[in-house]
């Protein structure tokens, strides 16, 4: 979480937050009062504060998560993972995208991927990343897990309650920063700051592992997707 006062930017993980965070820090004309990656807003919640987050199709979000571990060897899922006695799945020689996949979707994994996504019950059927986006774009998290199983209509209810005023895509970063920062909230940002910073088109934390490096996606991963994301799916 970036914490500017009347402007509050949500670092959701692999959707270009680096290079949101770098943006903000060129052409915002607050003052930063917090900055921590990846951190939560809770009782520190401010209602007269402005709330964008950064999404990124599911998909693209997973495959970025395997690449990372899978190129860089880091990343507490990839340890996570390679602790379980899963350091196949991490084969730079034959990487298989869609192996790791399977495993991460196995509802009997879910505590290799940490974060707490191990205390959402099953019967949810609520994927990695919408948990991640959940955790982000509410205040109780699990307050709210307990109320989608009682009524399964979690989309709703997160919608209901969610801080978040604006969303942003990753797939078309630079373009909504830049509506953002000139029609949406100009009187946050230096406009010449702006063109200058995304004129340049930045790439931060490009990975050198592409998602075509990375083997085919069955149909059943597929599908498992569709089921289990359907929370960030809606924005798609």
């Amino acid at each position: 979480m970036y914490d500017y006062g009347k402007l509050v930017y949500l670092d959701l993980q692999k959707t270009g937050s680096r290079f949101v965070v770098d943006f903000l820090t060129a052409t915002c004309k607050l003052r930063l009062r917090y900055g921590v990656e990846h951190t939560f807003v809770r009782e520190d919640y401010n209602p007269n504060a402005y709330y964008f987050i950064t999404i990124r199709h599911p998909l693209q979000q997973y495959s970025s998560l395997y690449r990372y571990g899978l190129g860089d060897k880091k990343g507490l899922v990839y340890q996570s993972i390679v602790n379980s006695g899963r350091e196949d799945l991490y084969d730079i020689d034959n990487p298989s995208f869609n192996q790791w996949l399977a495993f991460v979707l196995d509802e009997k994994n879910m505590e290799c991927l940490g974060e707490g996504y191990e205390k959402v019950p099953t019967s949810l059927n609520l994927g990695f990343m919408s948990f991640r986006y959940l955790c982000y774009a509410t205040l109780h998290p699990f307050r709210l897990l307990n109320i989608f199983q009682r009524n399964k209509d979690c989309i709703a209810h997160v919608n209901k309650t969610s801080i978040v005023d604006y969303i942003i895509k990753m797939e078309d970063l630079n373009s909504s920063l830049l509506d953002f920062a000139t029609i949406i909230k100009p009187e946050f940002f230096s406009t010449k700051a702006v063109h200058d910073y995304l004129s340049a088109k930045q790439q931060i934390n490009v990975s050198t592992l592409k998602h075509s490096d990375i083997g085919a996606i069955s149909e059943e991963n597929l599908k498992k997707i569709q089921q289990k994301e359907s929370l960030l799916l809606q924005f798609y």
